[in-house]
């Protein structure tokens, strides 16, 4: 159900089940002691704000996942890389806003992007260099500071910067 878990902050990892298909609105939002959760092959939508302003250190999203939500990672203040899945078909408005996510690798089509999916982000997209839905207006920055890198075969060594601060209050416009 939306709001489950919704400003549970002493929640720190969650085991999902399954069969679980979708993760409802605010789900876990402003949970700020959440850091890990393992998120089922099953799962096929990330709602509104499912995981805003938690502080997920890691996180796999799994092949299958079509859709992510508005607003459903904003806040994020301690995740730095993250892999989308071929699958992925539609990201919303904010999905990462104001998150501290440094590298986002794609590994298929060009999903539908919303306008300010990266709203305040600086970062390096990666996207599959012999993929032709990945064109110049696929590839904007969304909000934020994004810069475009094609790539084949293996990722670079990704970077770290040691002036992005790595924690964080729930509830902090970081």
């Amino acid at each position: 159900a939306g709001e489950a878990f919704r400003n549970c902050a002493f929640l720190t990892k969650v085991s999902l089940p399954d069969t679980l298909v979708t993760i409802n609105y605010w789900a876990f939002d402003s949970c700020g002691g959440l850091q890990t959760i393992a998120l089922p092959a099953s799962l096929r939508t990330i709602g509104q704000c499912a995981f805003a302003w938690t502080n997920l250190k890691n996180l796999s999203i799994p092949e299958g996942v079509e859709t992510i939500g508005v607003e459903a990672f904003s806040g994020l203040g301690e995740l730095y890389t993250l892999s989308l899945p071929a699958t992925l078909k539609t990201i919303g408005e904010r999905a990462f806003g104001d998150s501290y996510i440094q590298t986002v690798t794609f590994n298929g089509d060009a999903p539908a992007i919303a306008e300010y999916a990266f709203e305040n982000v600086t970062a390096t997209c990666y996207y599959p260099v012999k993929n032709a839905t990945w064109t110049e207006d696929v590839m904007q920055s969304f909000g934020g500071t994004v810069t475009w890198v094609a790539y084949e075969g293996e990722l670079p060594d990704e970077p770290t910067d040691p002036n992005v601060p790595t924690s964080g209050a729930c509830g902090d416009n970081l």
